[in-house]
């Protein structure tokens, strides 16, 4: 009997033990996925358009990293742009609802990227947005592609 007490008090312990782990783990939700996406690796900028006119020619040759930390790397040869970012989820529910904030601070080409974008799509190797101009698709549209 006394065994079999202690068997059930040990089971109990491990059944709450495993309960309060489980319960700490790490957010997986839209926002948590997001991040993860973005910050795996570096990207290059494949298409961007503004009011219908094709300008990606002038964000060939740069690499993108996004940065745990909230900054984001530009990198051209030598030359290398600081700025942050980070994921915006406005309702906390479903990935339809997620942004990319891009702040470079910047004045040369960087600064077409300073904006709030709308995620059209987000893999593990493509990230399609558009700026969002009010509750209506703007005319901008950037993709970012892994290097």
């Amino acid at each position: 009997m006394m065994k079999s007490r202690q068997l059930n008090n040990l089971l109990i312990g491990c059944i709450a033990l495993f309960t309060l782990t489980a319960s700490c783990k790490k957010d997986d939700g839209p926002k948590s996925k997001a991040e993860g996406i973005v910050q795996n690796g570096s990207w290059h900028i494949s298409k961007y358009t503004d009011t219908g006119i094709d300008s990606t020619s002038q964000f060939t040759g740069y690499s993108f990293t996004f940065n745990e930390s909230g900054s984001v790397n530009a990198n051209k040869g030598t030359d290398n742009y600081n700025g942050n970012w980070h994921i915006l989820d406005s309702s906390n529910v479903t990935a339809e609802n997620l942004y990319l904030i891009i702040d470079f601070n910047l004045t040369n080409e960087l600064a077409d990227l300073n904006e709030d974008w709308f995620f059209l799509l987000l893999s593990d190797s493509k990230l399609e947005l558009n700026d969002l101009n009010g509750n209506n698709l703007g005319n901008q549209y950037l993709t970012f592609e892994q290097n």
